[in-house]
């Protein structure tokens, strides 16, 4: 009867990691991101973190570099030295419109040349208030 009990939980645990195994191996891992759709995430938190930043301050900072430093009134930092960098270490481009009403925010891509398809392609966002946005 003991070896009756072993045997079927032994076959239990066999069948357990048996299916375990094939999961892993047949379902995609859904934590698992390009460094695409990384970036792609990780630049829209960092615009949000612009737009609290123009809140705060009435225009959008000149450079990137300055969400990473105190302000006066006891504000910022508003983001890590390396939250400037998209999921390939290159800094992102940021350019901010002089009127203060809108900033555009992008990643060249994992080529880093402008255009370009799939993991090649520009990854942008445009922030602010007014519709036509020149810089």
């Amino acid at each position: 009867m003991k070896l009756k009990i072993v045997a079927a939980v032994l076959a239990a645990l066999v069948l357990a990691v048996s299916m375990h195994v094939a999961w892993r191996v047949l379902m995609p891992d859904p934590y698992h991101h390009s460094a695409h759709q990384r970036t792609s995430f990780d630049l829209r938190y960092l615009a949000h973190k612009i737009e609290i930043y123009r809140q705060d301050t009435g225009c959008p900072p000149r450079r990137l570099e300055a969400l990473t430093l105190p302000i006066p009134a006891d504000l910022g930092p508003y983001a890590k030295p390396e939250e400037l960098r998209d999921g390939w270490g290159r800094s992102y481009y940021y350019r901010r419109r002089e009127d203060c009403k809108g900033f555009l925010l992008f990643s060249l891509g994992k080529d880093g040349q402008t255009g370009g398809d799939d993991q090649d392609a520009d990854i942008t966002y445009e922030g602010g208030r007014a519709q036509d946005i020149r810089y």
